[in-house]
């Protein structure tokens, strides 16, 4: 399904963020359940730590294991756009930018 045109606003987005805690499993059971409230969209954080933190940071091992194979978004993606909704992403430098792009 075709994801429809949003025209009204104020735009109400369900946001993932990172409430996933680096699970694939969970990420995915979250877009199912998003995909059945009716919101118009949903966003997704694109975490990439070597966008915004160097290896001796001391949260980089957190961030890391937030991070995806493109897989696993594309499994979220098709399962959003297939109930129609609009995917929306959160980027935080040129690798993430990157991924949304593709």
């Amino acid at each position: 399904m075709k994801p429809k045109k949003i025209s009204k606003f104020p735009l109400l987005i369900a946001e993932i963020a990172n409430s996933h805690g680096g699970s694939a499993d969970y990420i995915e059971a979250l877009c199912v359940s998003l995909s059945l409230i009716p919101v118009p969209a949903v966003k997704i954080q694109l975490i990439e730590a070597d966008d915004f933190l160097t290896p001796a940071h001391p949260q980089y091992k957190l961030f890391k294991g937030l991070e995806f194979e493109d897989s696993v978004y594309l499994k979220c993606i098709s399962i959003l756009r297939r109930k129609g909704k609009t995917v929306l992403f959160d980027v935080f430098g040129e690798k993430s930018l990157s991924r949304a792009l593709n």
